[in-house]
């Protein structure tokens, strides 16, 4: 805090002051243009900057952007971020016999949705059904998780596991 040693009468010059994230409103009190008899202090007045910020977030479903997260001081400035979510490959196969059964690409965060017309080609005993998908990676989510699976922040793959409705062993 700047202190000034001034005579009687001299030129009073208020200095420049600054404030991240204020705006200057003035002195406390009126600041005389010459130092009068007696001791003065001024105290500088701050006004928060004012602002709002819109955090927008990408559809799953479509190009477009909603609203995920507001941050608002009195709204005189708005800041609007807007976010492209990656895409990603994701794939179903069965490795034993290289089939693709889809592949796709799905962007973060989507919800893992396997193809519902897998079915164990002619390679696997009669009866076998598709009992789960494998993830192939190690970080990829598991499908059986409890409210399903959302597509990571990379490629994705699950292998289909065939096996008989009973649980029996399967392939």
């Amino acid at each position: 805090m700047p202190v000034s040693q001034l005579a009687y009468g001299a030129p009073i010059t208020a200095p420049t002051v600054t404030r991240p994230g204020y705006t200057f409103a003035g002195w406390s009190q009126p600041v005389p243009s010459t130092m009068p008899g007696q001791d003065q202090t001024f105290q500088a007045v701050w006004q928060a900057t004012s602002y709002q910020v819109l955090y927008y977030q990408q559809n799953l479903n479509d190009d477009g952007f909603t609203q995920a997260e507001a941050v608002t001081a009195d709204g005189t400035l708005t800041l609007k971020l807007y976010y492209t979510r990656n895409s990603y490959t994701l794939s179903f196969v069965d490795s034993m016999q290289s089939i693709n059964y889809s592949t796709m690409q799905v962007k973060y965060g989507a919800p893992i949705v396997p193809p519902a017309d897998a079915t164990p080609s002619n390679f696997y005993p009669p009866g076998f059904v598709l009992i789960t998908w494998d993830p192939v990676e190690g970080d990829t989510p598991s499908l059986e998780l409890p409210g399903g699976a959302n597509m990571p922040a990379h490629d994705a793959s699950y292998n289909a596991r065939f096996g008989f409705p009973d649980g029996g062993i399967g392939l």
